[in-house]
């Protein structure tokens, strides 16, 4: 069942491996920050084929691993490396690249959704303006989507008023960014947003997030 999501990825050709390591009746799946070597025999529908060796977590997602083969005699065999055992896939890569890639993105898009923001500033020693946005519901969410292959990116703008007027000041991949030009008196408001690419291509954003702290003079 926790490998549903990934059935069309895996497809007719693709053979599923559950791998563990036991000691006595204890079985081991994670190494401690160790690494197992890995050696699986090409499945018969995929031998003269490009494959791709995948991980599938436990909610079905995929993620695409090194690998090499080796051939020995008429038998062509896997070999990767691994921190962990748990449920791995040999795929046909043609087949399977753009279905883990639509698998992703969609997976990212609903990450995104659902994600809450938090945008803040405070006043440096200096006495200029630090902007920060933190993800307010999923602490995880980011290094979560970064870990996937993705790029994150984010963006702060500005205005006198609070309601209009914003212009983007800073597009960067850290989620903080100090302000330090600005006419003495005038009141600013704040608002940031989080942006996800696959390369050069926009996969998700979140809505333009007002600063929960309001205005810095």
């Amino acid at each position: 069942e926790a490998q549903k999501p990934a059935e069309k990825i895996i497809g007719e050709k693709g053979k599923l491996f559950d791998l563990a390591a036991s000691i006595g009746e204890k079985l081991i799946h994670h190494f401690g920050g160790g690494k197992a070597h890995v050696t699986l025999p090409m499945p018969e529908g995929l031998k003269g084929k490009d494959v791709l060796v995948i991980y599938i977590n436990d909610k079905g997602f995929c993620e695409i691993l090194n690998h090499t083969v080796e051939k020995v005699g008429a038998d062509s065999y896997i070999k990767f490396t691994t921190s962990h055992f748990s449920t791995f896939a040999v795929v046909d890569k043609e087949e399977a690249e753009a279905l883990i890639k639509a698998q992703n993105n969609a997976h990212v898009k609903e990450l995104m959704q659902n994600g809450k923001f938090k945008v803040t500033t405070t006043k440096t020693s200096k006495k200029s303006v630090k902007v920060t946005v933190t993800a307010k519901n999923n602490k995880t969410l980011i290094s979560d989507i970064k870990t996937m292959g993705y790029t994150v990116k984010y963006q702060f703008y500005r205005s006198t008023k609070k309601t209009s007027g914003y212009k983007l000041l800073k597009t960067k991949t850290t989620n903080t960014f100090t302000n330090t030009k600005g006419i003495k008196g005038t009141k600013y408001y704040y608002k940031a947003r989080v942006l996800v690419y696959d390369g050069k291509k926009l996969v998700a954003k979140s809505a333009l997030g007002q600063c929960s702290y309001g205005v810095r003079t």
